[in-house]
């Protein structure tokens, strides 16, 4: 019998690398030239556009016309579904997408009478054809619009300027149409309560809108202002959520002149005014006084300024700057508290502040400013103490500052250790179960819940998992409880919630049970009294419910003012089921009735978020999961007399599972020596944002190649019987 040949395996190898070698070289399969400017009003050059949907990054693209083609270079990257195609000197500030740059022209100038626009993937100079589309000058000629893809055909944009980097407008229009359209309908069912129909109530409620001009007087040349109105719901009843579309035009005039004509969309809950427009005097000739209307479209409500822009450098003032921080010694790891101290805010300021070593290198970088806000500074040193200097300076104010010194500086000391006891309180961690919160009676029932009052130290472990739960000799009698503490050398202090099992089937004795929490290598325990069934639990349900939240996640990286929240939970009882989101600004509620997915649309702040997850059957919690989310971007503001992020979650009693804790003082996750509360529940964290497009890219060699080595094994062995 001869010997099996090598061959087929050589084969095999062969096949894999060069259907690795081919995969990787295609182009992103479902790209599309998805809106262009080619004739924009006024001299083409810097404006005219080209967008791609379906992917962020175009890298190895090509984009040509009918005489040339142009190499993409990234000159700014956003995670997303759209990348922008433009020329040198676009302005792409606020357009939220990925930028390309293909230099001084699209091609060969975009002609405005007639031309094709393609897009091609370079494939080891081979160029393959992705998509392309063409016009003829009929549409968005010289008329300030743009052309965009609807349906698959090309329209004009509905809007100046078209939509690059978001969703075309013509789209969006027709989503809000359908969308009024389907709430008049549901407002057509006359439902009456106390004498007034629901009907009354929602048109009560879609009519009523406030729109305020709430710029500064009088502005600046050379600052951009983008806080230009304020948009309320009037109808707005707290703990409901509402989405009201907006979409709001405004105009400057000076002298009966039109100066300026633009529009944003907003979808408000209570009040919106972040990013309601945009105005920017940059000339000597642009001073004067000039006029603002604004009006929201589809409505009667429209409101108007008057307005006076000024030269700062005609106003003469003494503007001091100083500089302070709550001490001079601090220890490692402790917040260095600093304050800049202006002499005058009646004018616009930025202040620029931050912290070196004595050796000129910053510890922390530079940060602008433009409020008087305390800011913090965390030192972290391996010395045994280092001297760092904190600086700040008066970049711009808005008036002729006669006064020359608009520097500071402010020398701390920073210890390695505290002194003696607490480096030793530190090392060791402890856990102490404070409290039982029982009924009247003494005891519990199946079915209960109840609170736990906890202290926990932990030391210097990488440790971090805490379970809590009731037990007998033999199983676990209860929910088992988990949740993280991430911070070393700190000490925790919360209430959490246990839920003891029902006892529909008897499998369980009356007597004592053994209450167990255990982590970080520590170990406490108490006795507990358990007996009979809590009434009713056993009526409607033989052996109770059944349900958990499978994932709880958010894509978002940067901060909007929605995000979307998602959700999969799973049920295997029949029943009616609620899930609930809380958050530090809304509670949101759903009803389901078997396993789903939910989205959720959320109003977020800037910086750190807490949203917590409840999955309950018969106001019974059957599964909880928490979301802890840092969103870039935006103007962190905390003020001092409003709860913390957590502390405002803890006052909702509905939570279930945290009662009290110090939660995160004043915003700040870190700080050591204070009681501190991440989470009570496995965080989910954020899943970084991957497109539809790169998860094919990434994926597709390894199936293939699976594949490949399915059908040439399977071969083989047909070839040797």
């Amino acid at each position: 019998m001869s010997k099996p040949s090598c061959f087929p395996v050589l084969v095999l190898a062969l096949l894999i690398l060069l259907t690795q070698l081919i995969i990787q070289t295609l182009p992103v399969q479902g790209l599309r030239i998805n809106e262009v400017m080619y004739d924009p009003l006024g001299s083409d050059n810097n404006k005219e556009f080209v967008e791609i949907f379906g992917t962020d990054n175009l890298s190895g693209y090509i984009l040509g016309d009918l005489t040339s083609n142009d190499s993409l270079e990234l000159i700014k990257f956003v995670p997303g579904n759209f990348s922008l195609i433009v020329e040198e000197g676009f302005n792409y500030t606020n357009i939220n997408c990925s930028v390309y740059s293909v230099g001084a022209s699209i091609g060969n100038n975009l002609n405005n009478d007639a031309d094709k626009v393609f897009l091609y993937y370079n494939n080891t100079h081979n160029n393959t054809l992705v998509d392309f589309m063409e016009y003829n000058g009929s549409l968005a000629n010289n008329n300030g619009y743009s052309l965009e893809l609807v349906n698959g055909s090309w329209k004009e944009s509905c809007e100046p300027g078209g939509s690059p980097g978001k969703e075309n407008c013509m789209i969006m229009k027709d989503i809000t149409n359908k969308t009024i359209n389907n709430t008049n309908a549901t407002n057509t069912v006359n439902t009456t309560v106390g004498g007034v129909s629901e009907e009354e109530k929602n048109k009560s409620r879609v009519a009523r809108l406030r729109l305020e001009i709430i710029m500064p007087r009088p502005l600046i040349l050379g600052v951009v202002y983008d806080s230009l109105f304020k948009i309320t719901n009037l109808n707005h009843v707290p703990g409901v959520k509402d989405s009201v579309f907006v979409r709001v035009k405004y105009n400057v005039t000076k002298n009966n002149s039109l100066v300026k004509e633009d529009y944003f969309n907003k979808t408000i809950n209570y009040y919106s005014s972040a990013n309601t427009g945009s105005l920017f005097f940059k000339e000597t000739a642009d001073t004067g006084n000039y006029t603002l209307c604004g009006f929201i479209l589809n409505t009667s409500i429209s409101t108007c300024r008057d307005f006076v822009v000024i030269n700062p450098a005609r106003i003469p003032c003494f503007i001091k700057l100083n500089l302070s921080t709550d001490k001079e010694v601090y220890y490692d790891n402790e917040k260095v508290k600093i304050k800049n101290i202006i002499s005058n805010k009646s004018f616009p300021f930025i202040i620029e502040y931050w912290v070196e070593d004595l050796f000129g290198e910053e510890v922390k970088k530079r940060y602008n400013t433009t409020n008087t806000n305390q800011k913090t500074y965390t030192p972290m040193i391996n010395e045994k103490d280092r001297v760092f200097i904190v600086k700040n300076r008066l970049v711009f104010v808005g008036c002729n500052n006669k006064n020359t010194h608009v520097e500071n500086e402010k020398m701390i000391v920073i210890k390695k250790e505290k002194p003696g006891i607490e480096k030793e309180k530190s090392s060791e961690s402890s856990i102490s179960i404070d409290h039982v919160y029982l009924p009247s009676t003494g005891f519990l029932r199946w079915g209960d819940d109840f609170k736990v009052k906890l202290s926990i130290h932990k030391g210097d472990t990488t440790r971090s998992m805490i379970k809590v739960y009731v037990r007998d000799d033999n199983r676990v009698v209860s929910e088992e409880l988990r949740f993280y503490l991430n911070k070393k050398n700190a000490d925790y202090n919360f209430t959490v919630r246990v839920m003891l099992k029902q006892d529909c089937e008897q499998e369980f004795q009356d007597g004592y049970y053994y209450l167990v929490v255990e982590g970080l290598g520590k170990r406490a325990g108490t006795n507990i009294s358990i007996r009979g069934n809590k009434e009713g639990v056993c009526k409607q349900e033989v052996g109770g419910w059944s349900g958990r939240i499978i994932s709880f996640y958010t894509r978002s990286r940067n901060f909007k003012e929605n995000i979307s929240l998602y959700a999969n939970i799973n049920v295997n009882r029949v029943g009616s089921y609620h899930v609930v989101l809380m958050s530090r600004n809304e509670k949101q509620r759903r009803e389901i009735n078997s396993s789903s997915k939910i989205k959720f649309v959320v109003e977020p702040d800037p910086g750190l978020n807490l949203f917590v997850l409840e999955l309950r059957k018969d106001e019974k919690i059957v599964d909880t999961k928490t979301l802890l989310v840092k969103l870039e971007g935006g103007k962190e503001a905390h003020r001092k007399d409003e709860p913390g992020l957590e502390e405002e979650l803890l006052l909702e009693k509905s939570t279930g599972m945290v009662e009290e804790g110090a939660g995160f003082k004043g915003g700040g996750l870190e700080e050591p020596g204070r009681s501190i509360n991440y989470s009570l529940m496995p965080l989910t964290g954020r899943i970084v944002y991957e497109s539809n497009n790169m998860k094919i890219i990434r994926y597709l060699p390894y199936l293939l190649s699976l594949v490949l080595t399915i059908i040439i094994v399977g071969l083989t062995l047909s070839k040797r019987r």
